[in-house]
């Protein structure tokens, strides 16, 4: 079922050489996931119209000591190409076996 993979980023801040600091998305993992469409819907963009589709993505559990998901909804998800938010992380069940990633398309 573990058919499709996604890959996980993680918000970094990285030093710009000036003295300050600047926000950038690092690699964090690669998982194999169910994933299935939730909801599509088409917006108007720059003069046309896109397509936007949200998915639901099933991955085995990865979390810490404490049985915390190692994923957050601070994370995104780049599946097919596309960036995708993490909307949430929801344990199934609670058994530390699948977590549930909410993937919602980047505005």
């Amino acid at each position: 079922m573990l058919n499709r993979q996604i890959t996980i980023e993680r918000r970094t801040q990285v030093a710009d050489g000036m003295g300050g600091q600047t926000e950038n998305w690092t690699f964090y993992a690669s998982v194999w996931a169910n994933v299935k469409p939730t909801s599509a819907r088409e917006r108007a963009y720059a003069g046309r119209v896109e397509a936007q589709a949200d998915f639901k993505a099933i991955v085995r559990f990865r979390g810490d000591a404490d049985s915390n998901p190692d994923y957050t909804a601070d994370d995104r998800a780049v599946f097919q190409g596309k960036t995708y938010g993490l909307e949430y992380v929801t344990d199934i069940e609670n058994r530390r076996t699948w977590l549930e990633l909410g993937l919602r398309a980047a505005k």
